[in-house]
């Protein structure tokens, strides 16, 4: 993942093919390394040790550990677009809806560590960076207020709310859900998509 001084130019992504994998893999640890240590907590030497590289080597995929950041982040964000445009495709306004709640909180649960290393970490990022990684969340923050948007036109959600506004209520449960839920608790990642889909559809209101 050898960056230019132009990072932008290069869209790091986590699915990224490289000839052995080493890439990927370090992307994959890296985020459970920032995760549980902090960015600022992890060092070099671990993130080397966890793809069983000596540190040196470290640098034929970076030019430092904040390009590791940087690549987590946005390509956790375009991993977010890509699963919800292929899960509301072809389908009707209100299913759309809740095929997109579904894949948000599928994608983020199962790439747990890429996305609570993306809400607690980028403010270690330079200031250029972090607004590089806000013009990919603006990107799915505009293909959720078109689902939002959609149901709408179409009378199946209340319009009183913008759809920005409701985009915003709704990005917030799906987020914060991350910091709680437990892949061995009572309810299956489907099970709390349903869930989340009706709490925030139909309310909590008897």
């Amino acid at each position: 993942m050898a960056t230019t001084n132009s990072a932008t130019k290069k869209k790091p992504a986590v699915r990224a093919a490289d000839a052995d994998g080493t890439e990927q893999r370090l992307l994959r640890e890296a985020a459970h390394l920032f995760r549980k240590q902090g960015f600022a907590g992890t060092s070099t030497r671990e993130l080397a040790a966890a793809v069983g590289l000596q540190s040196a080597s470290l640098y034929h995929y970076m030019e430092s550990k904040e390009d590791l950041l940087y690549a987590i982040c946005v390509s956790g964000n375009q991993l977010m677009i890509d699963a919800v445009t292929k899960a509301i495709e072809g389908r009707e306004p209100i299913e759309a809806l809740y095929a997109a709640i579904r894949a948000h909180l599928t994608t983020a649960i199962e790439n747990r560590d890429v996305y609570l290393t993306t809400l607690a970490e980028v403010k270690s990022l330079s200031p250029r960076r972090r607004r590089e990684v806000q013009k990919t969340r603006q990107g799915y923050a505009e293909v959720l207020a078109g689902v939002v948007e959609r149901a709408q036109e179409a009378g199946d959600i209340r319009t009183d709310i913008s759809a920005d506004h409701l985009m915003l209520v709704l990005r917030n449960l799906l987020s914060w859900t991350l910091f709680w839920f437990r892949t061995d608790g009572d309810l299956s990642i489907e099970q709390f998509a349903d869930l989340g889909s009706k709490v925030f559809l139909e309310g909590a209101r008897a």
